[in-house]
């Protein structure tokens, strides 16, 4: 199985693409580095995912800045997107990139690589959001990661979703057990999936999320 990873670092660099350009987005602080087409698509998904994000009481520190690139200095070679705490930085592969990956299109079976690169543009910038909203999360990847994939799956069209369900099942109800990093880690798709299918039950949802900021909630293995 191939394995992907969207990340939250503490430190990190950054490099665009060759034909990149500085982009303010209009109706929201986001500041894009890339070319002409992705930085029109970082902006038109940038404004609704601050609408989902704003939902669930979730708010970045502004400006957030966006860089597109063919690769992610200092990371993994399977990361495809990272947030640097501290910065406000998000880094993510292009579209383009995205498209030449096998890893990728065998995690989101059926989404083309526009529809991955805007989900991707959301989950980031649900962890900027943490790291100013909720910074004493800071260092629980299992949380950080619930909430910013919850947001990313909100952002995903329901043909999209259900295509990834289908190929990621798993049981329901969702034992929150099974949402843990070992999970997370090892078999991304079945934590995604558990995630939506868990944020989705009518019980859950943003009510979840702030249960999870402020404490009351928690995620990961039981203690022995």
């Amino acid at each position: 199985m191939h394995r992907i990873v969207l990340a939250i670092i503490f430190i990190g660099s950054w490099a665009t693409t060759g034909h990149s350009e500085e982009v303010r987005c209009d109706d929201t602080d986001v500041i894009v580095f890339a070319g002409p087409e992705d930085a029109r698509l970082v902006c038109d998904v940038a404004k609704a995912g601050s609408d989902l994000l704003r939902d669930c009481g979730l708010e970045p520190d502004w400006p957030v800045q966006i860089v597109v690139s063919e690769v992610i200095e200092g990371a993994p070679t399977h990361c495809i997107g990272q947030f640097v705490c501290g910065t406000g930085r998000i880094t993510l592969l292009s579209p383009e990139t995205l498209a030449k990956r096998a890893d990728t299109a065998e995690m989101f079976p059926g989404m083309t690589p526009a529809a991955i690169f805007a989900s991707l543009v959301v989950h980031e910038m649900a962890h900027a959001a943490l790291s100013h909203t909720a910074p004493g999360l800071s260092s629980d990847l299992t949380t950080q990661e619930y909430i910013a994939t919850a947001m990313q799956f909100r952002s995903i069209s329901p043909p999209d979703r259900a295509r990834f369900l289908e190929a990621w099942p798993v049981e329901t109800p969702v034992d929150m057990h099974g949402l843990n990093q070992f999970t997370h880690a090892l078999a991304p798709g079945l934590f995604m999936s558990r995630v939506w299918l868990h944020f989705d039950a009518p019980e859950n949802g943003c009510a979840f999320v702030a249960e999870l900021i402020d404490g009351s909630a928690r995620l990961g293995l039981p203690d022995l």
